[in-house]
């Protein structure tokens, strides 16, 4: 038998042994459909208020396991892909919507499919999503349309329809009139609102989404969007869609409750800047808009309305003093907020304080002896002077008068810990959430430094005078954090200040779960709490580890009436065994041939020196993107090395060398089926091989496992 075929014999025995099953269903598609499905909005709001919706224009019901989504972050290439539900359909002229399960009640009441993070849907402005299709049950793929560039890492975003980075932090409509989708982003994306084939709204548009208007005649009539304070006597009034010029520029158009209009310039396609009579500080208005038409000529609805505050000349926003500190130093400022750090909590003896106004940004109060009126929650109106210190804008020689006490803080800006060069945000009340990777005391406090699954990585730096207990927050540790944005070495840092700020972070898909310890040993077993509130249902809790092929199941027990809690428990396993579980809601107690998205896991915790090593009983292909994950541990602190050998026992690939550093012992590694020298390895056997060395005494520990690298049968 020569060597190509004992390979090729060596994939199909493995197979045959681990019961693995290849399979593919063809599906013909229609040489004479009118278009192709494509990507009809993409939404990027706030938080994790985002979403993708895909149209299918053509001209059949189409099965939604010919298509995929491809997933490229922050520029590296195609790196992971969405697969729909196995036998989703989607009727032709019908969306599918795809949300992520912490989005608002209004995304998720549209959405198809809702995912946990990380999903497709957990996207930013700089990450390139692709539809991909296939005519051979998935053996080849081919892209038909696209947002962004794979390869391509913009910075905050892409340009769309000559806004800049309008993928990050705005909605994009595709435009009636377009049938099929593109390869060629820089066409689909244009240069202005014209050659562009998307409409750009602001951050956190939600009404188009659920339904697409793929074309024929324009009848919807144009809706306001927002109106803002520009200026003592300007404000921007935006609309929905591109209105016609001569309507909106029409002054007669418009009226305001107590203010004149003296002037309306159409300064884009959607935007409207009036000229007022000068307007009160912090004034309620009423702006009433008639007769303005889109450019189909469709009116807006008699007497539509919309809501504005009077632009606030009584105190300079913190937001403008941060947007440009060197214009304002050395000047005296007036500034009305609420207090976010108080006196004598990152430092005592003098004021090291922060406030944060109505412009969604905070700066330092800094004075040489306390001022004991900053206390949290305080309204507070400043006056002092601007000036810069090691990369801190603050006021100084400040005068404070208390307006009132006991407000709630300002909400935290959440942000993600690829944010961390954004030094701008300094000053701000931040939030962030990451796993916590390394703990040590330095210079008066300590680093609680985190990181996420991309490996970007932040500090959050906790002072010692603030007297908050850290000792939970280990290695391992989900940690959500809030505190002030400071900047050290022209990066980012958390600075927390009080206890309530340093919390357990999401665990998980669903908050309502719990996993009872989290950090269970060899002899726990393990406690699994839902709350579903309806008490005839079955729920049933189905388990696995990481070496199993199947599900087992457990119908779990309704233990509070009151609260709709249930439980089951899930048996102690041994060290260096993870867990994964997902619960169904189903009266028909049937174990599904695959699990939901929504799964969960948690991992038995490592105390002696060993070599585990967990490996899936699968082959995988990475000619098609996948990715193959590789579960090693020993004890904390112990060094892993993890190498790949081909069939003849030959060194192809190094992975992993480095010391064990997670709370329970476990690592894990998603290889790309590449070498060394960053080559697709071809199809065969491979054998994974782990040693652990104890550090303490360097004796050895080995384990090892075969993977396959493998393509569909057909």
């Amino acid at each position: 038998m020569n060597k190509r075929a004992l390979v090729l014999f060596c994939v199909v025995l493995f197979a045959m042994m681990l019961n693995a099953q290849s399979g593919s269903a063809r599906f013909r598609l229609n040489a004479s459909r009118e278009g192709t499905p494509f990507f009809s909005e993409y939404i990027e709001g706030s938080s994790n208020n985002k979403a993708l919706e895909v149209y299918n224009g053509t001209g059949e019901t189409i099965n939604l396991d010919n298509y995929r989504i491809g997933q490229s972050v922050n520029g590296g290439g195609w790196l992971f892909y969405h697969t729909f539900p196995a036998g989703a359909t989607l009727a032709n002229g019908d969306v599918w919507v795809l949300t992520t399960n912490e989005a608002n009640a209004q995304l998720q009441a549209v959405a198809d499919e809702i995912l946990s993070y990380p999903s497709v849907t957990h996207h930013n402005g700089n990450d390139a999503r692709s539809l991909e299709v296939t005519t051979d049950g998935g053996s080849t793929w081919t892209i038909i349309d696209i947002i962004g560039i794979p390869d391509e890492d913009p910075g905050d975003g892409w340009e769309v329809a000559g806004v800049a980075a309008a993928t990050k932090d705005h909605t994009l409509v595709r435009k009636p009139g377009i049938s099929q989708g593109t390869t060629d982003w820089a066409a689909s994306a244009g240069t202005n609102a014209d050659d562009s084939q998307w409409i750009v709204y602001p951050q956190d548009t939600f009404e188009y989404l659920g339904s697409h208007d793929a074309g024929g005649p324009d009848i919807n009539p144009p809706l306001l969007v927002s109106a803002t304070s520009t200026s003592i006597t300007g404000l921007t009034v935006q609309f929905n869609e591109a209105v016609d010029q001569t309507s909106a520029e029409t002054v007669g158009n418009y009226s305001i409750s107590g203010l004149t209009i003296s002037g309306a310039v159409l300064t884009s396609g959607t935007i409207v800047t009036l000229t007022t009579s000068e307007q009160t500080a912090a004034a309620s208005y009423t702006l009433t808009v008639n007769n303005v038409a889109d450019l189909a000529g469709n009116v807006i609805e008699p007497n539509s309305s919309i809501n504005f505050i009077g632009y606030d000349t009584n105190y300079d926003q913190i937001a403008d003093i941060q947007a440009d500190p060197a214009a304002y130093e050395g000047n005296s400022v007036t500034v009305h907020g609420i207090v976010t750090m108080g006196v004598n909590i990152i430092q005592t003896g003098n004021t090291n304080a922060y406030v944060q106004d109505a412009s969604g940004r905070g700066i330092n109060i800094y004075s040489s002896s306390p001022i004991t009126e900053l206390v949290r929650g305080n309204e507070v109106e400043i006056t002092g002077v601007v000036s810069e210190y090691n990369g801190t804008t603050e006021i100084t020689s400040p005068q404070v008068t208390v307006l009132s006490s006991g407000n709630p803080e300002p909400e935290a800006l959440e942000i993600g810990l690829d944010q961390v060069g954004d030094v701008s945000l300094e000053g701000t009340l931040l939030q962030v959430t990451g796993e916590v990777y390394e703990v040590y005391a330095a210079g008066g406090g300590v680093n609680l430094n985190i990181n996420d699954d991309d490996n970007n990585q932040l500090t959050v730096r906790v002072w010692d005078s603030t007297g908050l207990d850290v000792t939970d927050f280990v290695v391992g540790y989900i940690l959500q954090a809030t505190g002030i944005g400071d900047t050290f070495n022209d990066m980012l840092q958390i600075v927390p200040g009080y206890q309530d700020q340093l919390t357990a972070g999401v665990i998980g898909g669903y908050d309502e779960v719990v996993i009872d310890p989290l950090y269970p040993t060899a002899s726990d077993d393990v406690t699994i709490s839902f709350e579903y509130p309806d008490i005839s249902s079955n729920l049933i809790l189905y388990w696995k580890t990481t070496r199993d092929v199947e599900y087992r199941d457990i119908i779990m027990d309704t233990v509070s009436v009151r609260n709709y809690t249930y439980q089951g428990i899930i048996p102690a396993q041994k060290e260096g065994t993870t867990v994964e579980f997902f619960i169904l809601v189903n009266d028909t107690l049937v174990i599904p041939e695959t699990a939901p998205e929504e799964l969960f896991e948690y991992s038995v915790g490592i105390t002696k020196h060993r070599a585990i090593l967990n490996v899936e009983p699968r082959p995988f292909n990475p000619r098609n993107g996948e990715t193959f994950a590789i579960q090693y541990g020993s004890k904390y602190d112990d060094k892993a090395i993890v190498r790949i050998y081909n069939a003849e026992g030959k060194l192809v690939f190094e992975p992993v060398n480095k010391k064990i550093q997670s709370i329970n012992g476990l690592d894990t590694y998603r290889w790309n089926g590449r070498d060394d020298d960053h080559k697709l390895l071809p199809i065969g056997l491979y054998i994974c091989h782990l040693e652990s060395i104890d550090r303490d005494d360097g004796s050895k520990k080995t384990a090892q496992a075969p993977i396959v690298i493998g393509a569909p049968l057909k």
